[in-house]
């Protein structure tokens, strides 16, 4: 018999996570369900030819792994909803930001293996990285599960819970912040009369580039050392760099969505 793997709440982050499954072998491997309050996404995806429609009843006593992807307003009716199934032995994995697991733990009535995972966007591409905080209580096989099942959306890093705040700045918001970059190289490549069929594949394939030589090469001086002749143009643009300070301010960007992160850790207690 197939396990399920469930969704509660299926916004964007969800969806995401499912559609890099369902481009995976593992979709035929498992049961496939959701429930979300919004009628226009049950209304949307009722009739998925991999997806069920359950109730939350439904969900969290026929799931072998819930996906937690709600919005942090809605975690209390979640967990009041978990609380009346007390005996589900569903392995919990929640994408809140800065929702410890000791706060599912003191709010449920009963003991629940809870993990913590922080994908991101990419991930609905199959190009994502989620780091995976595990339940140090669960088995090695449900583990494998789990990171099987995250595999499909692209890399997956294991760590320690206590870092997952500062990786949510990293990664998790990260992809908005690379956009916020290649905006400026878009207004750069428009004000110069460059269009957009020519400044859309040089600015991502440049950022696809550079990504992948910090994968292989991992040594960033070096790297901008390799880009940086005397006197030349990237030298000219990294005086600017260095003189505006750009670093420091890109550091302050990540550094107010690691505090944020911490902020609602501290505010899911309150």
């Amino acid at each position: 018999m197939k396990h399920t793997i469930s969704f509660y709440g299926f916004g964007n982050m969800g969806q995401a996570l499912f559609n890099s499954m369902q481009h995976s072998p593992i979709i035929h491997d498992y049961n496939w369900s959701f429930y979300d309050p919004s009628l226009v996404l049950q209304e949307k995806f009722k009739h998925h030819p991999f997806l069920q429609l359950y109730s939350e009843r439904e969900l969290i006593d026929s799931s072998s792994i819930i996906f937690i992807c709600v919005k942090p307003q809605q975690l209390s009716h979640v967990l009041d909803s978990l609380n009346a199934h007390s005996d589900s032995s569903a392995h919990l994995v929640s994408m809140l930001a800065g929702v410890t697991r000791l706060h599912f733990t003191h709010s449920l009535g009963h003991e629940w293996s809870v993990s913590r995972i922080m994908p991101n966007t990419p991930a609905k591409i199959r190009e994502g990285v989620t780091a995976v905080a595990y339940d140090p209580l669960i088995s090695d096989s449900d583990c494998d599960t789990l990171k099987n099942l995250l595999r499909t959306a692209g890399v997956v890093v294991e760590v320690d819970e206590d870092v997952l705040n500062t990786i949510t700045a990293i990664s998790g918001s990260g992809p908005a912040f690379i956009y916020e970059i290649m905006k400026s190289m878009i207004h750069f490549s428009k004000s110069k009369d460059i269009e957009e069929h020519v400044y859309i594949p040089l600015i991502s394939q440049t950022l696809i580039g550079a990504a992948k030589m910090m994968l292989q090469y991992r040594d960033v001086e070096a790297l901008i050392d390799s880009v940086s002749s005397p006197n030349g143009t990237t030298v000219a643009g990294l005086q600017t760099f260095r003189d505006e300070d750009i670093g420091n301010r890109l550091f302050a960007v990540f550094e107010s969505a690691a505090k944020r992160a911490e902020e609602l850790a501290e505010e899911s207690f309150t």
